[in-house]
């Protein structure tokens, strides 16, 4: 739970402020436009998926769905009778599907028949918030430094906002699903 409350000023606020003359203006009402544009566009750069040799290949990783889950078994028959798939190959907690490019070694991936088993806990954006809910909640908290009187603040004011903000766990990483 976060309380919003107004924060002293530490400067004084100017009564008077001179603005910059518009004529003055150097990025302000001035179109910028990312000089790469029209390439990218069009297609010139070399991008990674672009770069290829004779003979190259390509792979692809699945990886588990979730932190703490580890191979139990690999059927990769179906994925490794597929045109164009070189190798299905296991290693670490990753199986990587390699072929002659990289449509079909994401159709292979697809067809990978893998079991997962639970290696230790697994972790999830609802055991992170309960965990961060009971710390935040909890009577046992270690008070490092107080300032003035909290909660007679809170009592004597006219408003009191409150507000939870959340930060899902790992939303950002790539699974390969």
């Amino acid at each position: 739970m976060v309380n919003l409350r107004p924060r002293r000023l530490l400067v004084p606020v100017p009564t008077e402020v001179k603005l910059k003359d518009r004529k003055d203006f150097k990025i302000i009402g001035q179109p910028i436009h990312n000089v790469d544009n029209l390439e990218i566009v069009t297609g010139k750069p070399l991008f990674g998926l672009d770069f290829y040799r004779e003979g190259m290949l390509f792979a692809m990783i699945q990886r588990p769905a979730s932190f703490g889950m580890k191979i139990k078994s690999v059927d990769s028959t179906a994925a490794k009778a597929m045109q164009g798939i070189v190798d299905v190959v296991t290693f670490k907690n990753n199986v990587a599907v390699v072929g002659k490019s990289t449509w079909e070694v994401n159709k292979a991936r697809k067809v990978l028949k893998i079991e997962y088993e639970k290696e230790g806990n697994i972790e999830s954006t609802t055991d992170h918030d309960r965990i961060f809910k009971e710390l935040l909640n909890s009577k046992e908290a270690t008070v490092r430094r107080k300032d003035g009187d909290v909660d007679k603040a809170f009592t004597a004011a006219a408003t009191v906002i409150s507000r939870e903000y959340q930060c899902p766990f790992l939303s950002h990483t790539p699974w390969n699903r």
